[in-house]
């Protein structure tokens, strides 16, 4: 209630203050022209403030104009960003100050106000000296620069560093998410030449500390702006580029649901320690490292967006399992660092993930189905079967338990490469990858007959399921029958 109360008169009552406001900005450059106090120039700023707006207006409209113009500066690569404001504004700055002073003691003046002599002394200083102060401006600047891009902070970066490799991995708008109605997330995988190096403490003892900080070189896809002139025009695109980049974070100890612990940047900080590199736009990150120290993951998603609704770990505080983003999903790029991962840390990771999942009840359930085999998760399976016969749908399909499932479908995966597997497991994460197949011979006039095949290295699993021509309910699958 206080809340709504304040929003609802904070602008009007913001803008009323202001407004009064005004009519005192002149108080210091009275004090300094006139040498008054402070109580006298309260009184005598708002009276000279309307004698001189017509000619203050002009130079306040000109001051807009030149800030108005050096936020363009912005878009500059890194370090001008920072470097052009800074020295535009003290040049613009100074320049305004002097006209202002120059208003203010020609009006005075003309209204035969005193303005006294300051007793000043002159001060003989010797050439070095004045050349130290030239000096000094633009020192001063590029310090200023190197703290604002955090480069500094690499003089801070000891120690012997891991190297681990990775891979990353993405949820997006993919069929089975808009089927289950957004409750079944998948993800799209990649392998490139991922890496990080990094310097963790063991945390395979029981006595973990309260917080993990250091600086960490990362090798990964940046997205950059690619320009490209033809003729009169200039084209700009955003094309992903392997580039290594340090990271700065602090790692607060968290809990997992059960009673688990890891670290994560969320209630502590992350960030990327920017060099020359030209982002297509401003980056965030956020790092967490599982309770072992044996896997790190680096979500990197734009600055721009709220994180509190896509990060979330595993139940066990092992995996990192993020959530699709509701806006721009492709986005949030995971990447995952660990020590020679295997086949078999992917699918439980995609365990991990699902257990966190609740099938509804929905027309394309066999899409669920399909995915599920793809991820090789028995568990999951299962469920999804059980949910199918809940709904007085006929089942066809081995009478296996979880672990059985869960056997069968990593077979199919057998002697294959972890490159391989995860084109096939990404599938899961796209759309239409599973695409039904209406059987034509089998005519009847009440129901519609369909096949749809699920792809593995080994050997494809073939789902048939029947549907009733009005109203789109299934009334049987089979699979492996």
């Amino acid at each position: 209630m206080v809340v709504d109360w304040f929003s609802g008169y904070f602008f009007p009552v913001g803008f009323i203050l202001m407004f009064i406001l005004m009519f005192y900005a002149l108080i210091p450059y009275l004090i300094v022209l006139q040498n008054l106090t402070l109580a006298d120039a309260i009184s005598k700023a708002p009276r000279i403030l309307r004698k001189n707006f017509g000619k203050l207006l002009p130079l306040t409209l000109f001051a807009m104009f030149c800030m108005f113009m050096v936020s363009f500066s912005k878009t500059l690569p890194s370090p001008y960003s920072y470097a052009v404001p800074l020295i535009a504004s003290a040049v613009i700055g100074t320049y305004l100050i002097i006209e202002l002073m120059r208003v203010l003691q020609e009006s005075l003046l003309a209204d035969n106000e005193i303005i006294p002599q300051l007793n000043s002394k002159e001060v003989r200083t010797s050439r070095a000296y004045e050349l130290i102060h030239i000096i000094l401006v633009p020192v001063l600047i590029a310090v200023s620069v190197l703290f604002a891009s955090g480069q500094y902070l690499t003089m801070f970066d000891w120690g012997k560093k891991k190297q681990l490799d990775g891979l990353s991995y993405l949820s997006s708008f993919s069929s089975v998410f808009y089927s289950s109605e957004q409750q079944y997330i998948s993800y799209e995988w990649l392998t490139e030449e991922y890496q990080i190096n990094a310097k963790l403490p063991n945390l395979s003892d029981k006595q973990k500390p309260e917080s993990i900080s250091g600086i960490a070189d990362i090798t990964w896809f940046v997205d950059k702006e690619v320009r490209t002139v033809n003729g009169n025009h200039t084209y700009v695109n955003r094309k992903p580029f392997l580039e290594e980049n340090k990271l700065m974070y602090r790692l607060v100890r968290e809990t997992a649901q059960d009673g688990s612990y890891y670290y994560s940047s969320l209630n502590g900080s992350a960030s990327i320690i920017r060099g020359r590199e030209d982002y297509y736009e401003a980056q965030s990150i956020q790092v967490m490292v599982s309770g072992d120290g044996k896997s790190i993951f680096v979500l990197r998603y734009p600055a721009r967006f709220d994180i509190s609704q896509v990060f979330r770990v595993s139940s066990d505080g092992r995996y990192l399992i993020p959530r699709t983003s509701q806006v721009n999903p492709h986005e949030f790029r995971t990447y995952w660092f660990g020590e020679n991962l295997q086949v078999d840390d992917v699918f439980e990771l995609i365990s991990a993930k699902n257990q966190m999942i609740t099938i509804p009840t929905f027309d394309q359930i066999y899409e669920a189905l399909a995915v599920a085999l793809q991820e090789a998760d028995g568990e999951m399976v299962i469920e999804i079967l059980e949910r199918i016969r809940s709904n007085d749908i006929n089942v066809k399909a081995p009478d296996w338990d979880e672990q059985e499932w869960t056997i069968y479908l990593r077979k199919l995966y057998k002697d294959t490469s972890l490159q391989q597997t995860l084109q096939f497991v990404t599938k899961a994460g796209l759309q239409n990858s599973y695409l039904s197949t209406e059987l034509t011979k089998q005519v009847n006039e009440e129901t519609t007959s369909y096949q749809l095949e699920v792809p593995f290295p080994n050997e494809n699993i073939v789902i048939d399921f029947e549907m009733e021509k009005e109203g789109g309910r299934m009334l049987s699958i089979s699979l492996l029958n």
